[in-house]
């Protein structure tokens, strides 16, 4: 009698539960079906079925992962059975889904007859580079399974864009991250037998990403350098080739207000503008085959966009030094100084106030030091005659005074 007013009582919850929380609904057939029989009875007709809660066609990407860990293959196999479309839909959940789940799904798309439709289906993706970073976690933990064939040299580099793409969510990021670093012949998979153009392009992909900094980023090269001791004069010489731009490059001079602006740009890229495509990503992805997606594609094209724009101004804002014009030293041309100069081919006289390399406003003669105009006058004393090419004009100019901008 007890068991009876338990399963009654578990029934009651079922029905209340199947549409507003269906996870929670689901997982109470299962206590309810498991209970019955561990006390012998039986569970009486019409009760609810797990059928029932599929009825009410909830999302396969919220249920499953609100399961229980223990009951979430389960949970799987009973979706299996309600639905013909279940394949279609378990490739649609692999890119929804932490790399435990990837991994209950894919066995049961092999175990259905479906492997080849999967593999067709992660190929597209991570030529796409829609994958998600838990699904290349998967393959990657699988390297000497079915799948290994997949670890390519290209699945790398949609790694490196899974994990630059979820830089919002640090937890999912940092788990395919931390398996790079640590993880000891993944390197020496994916390059092996690969020609040493292809190694290279590995070399330059970790060099130019930002998802590795530091000892970190070097840990990765050595991974590689230990894989193929060949390549170890082509890091070095582009090591060499990067000081080298640093010189040439310099510091770029800038005023304390627009250093400020430019890291409130770079918090919103990050903050705002990233994340917020990442949904754009995500919402996209909902929509379909991808390889006719407009949206997923146009997203695509929008993330390289930031992800570029966030490098840039990362470089920029490490490469900044920002100055107090009221401090500029006038005894030469710098930045925070006004600067008067006679046009030798017109002798007219013109006036230009040199900036920091964000501040420039040319049509108020408020020129950056980094201008062509910029740089012909840049440290350059009273008395000095200089030549800028503009166009197709070569001016010559006669720098007459030097004052600070405040004047």
């Amino acid at each position: 009698a007890t068991a009876d007013v338990t399963l009654t009582k578990l029934n009651e919850e079922i029905n209340s539960h199947a549409r507003t929380q269906p996870a929670l609904a689901l997982e109470a057939v299962m206590v309810r079906d498991d209970l019955a029989q561990a006390l012998g009875a039986e569970v009486t007709e019409g009760s609810p079925a797990e059928s029932a809660v599929w009825a009410g066609e909830p999302k396969l990407s919220e249920i499953i992962p609100a399961m229980p860990v223990a009951r979430q293959h389960r949970a799987l196999e009973s979706y299996q059975g309600t639905t013909e479309n279940w394949p279609q839909d378990f490739l649609n959940l692999i890119t929804q889904v932490p790399a435990r789940l990837v991994g209950d799904c894919v066995t049961l798309l092999s175990e259905g007859g479906h492997k080849d439709e999967f593999k067709e289906e992660l190929n597209s993706l991570i030529n796409h580079h829609g994958a998600s970073g838990e699904l290349l976690l998967w393959l990657a933990k699988e390297k000497s399974g079915d799948y290994a064939a997949l670890l390519t040299p290209e699945a790398f580099g949609a790694m490196l864009s899974a994990i630059e793409r979820e830089t919002s969510d640090e937890k999912r990021a940092s788990k395919l991250r931390d398996f790079l670093l640590t993880d000891a012949n993944f390197f020496d998979l994916i390059t092996s037998g690969v020609d040493v153009e292809v190694v290279k392009d590995v070399v330059r992909a970790i060099q130019m990403s930002t998802c590795f900094e530091g000892m970190d980023k070097r840990s990765v090269l050595g991974k590689i350098v230990k894989a193929h001791p060949e390549i170890q004069s082509f890091i070095t010489h582009g090591d060499k080739d990067k000081e080298e731009k640093k010189l040439v490059d310099s510091s770029l001079i800038v005023s304390w207000d627009s250093l400020e602006r430019k890291k409130n740009d770079l918090e919103e890229l990050m903050q705002k503008r990233i994340p917020a495509n990442s949904k754009e990503i995500e919402i996209a992805r909902e929509y379909g085959d991808l390889r006719e997606n407009a949206e997923f594609k146009a997203a695509k094209e929008q993330q390289k966009v930031l992800m570029a724009l966030q490098a840039e101004w990362e470089s920029d804002i490490d490469r900044a030094r920002g100055i107090n014009y009221a401090d500029a030293d006038t005894s030469t041309a710098n930045v925070g100084t006004r600067v008067t100069v006679t046009n030798l081919t017109n002798n007219e006289r013109e006036e230009y106030s040199l900036m920091g390399a964000w501040d420039g406003d040319p049509d108020n003669n408020r020129i950056s030091y980094l201008t062509p105009l910029g740089q012909a006058i840049f440290g350059s004393e009273p008395g000095a005659e200089v030549e800028v090419q503009l166009g197709d004009e070569t001016r010559r100019m006669r720098v007459d005074s030097i004052a600070p901008l405040a004047s």
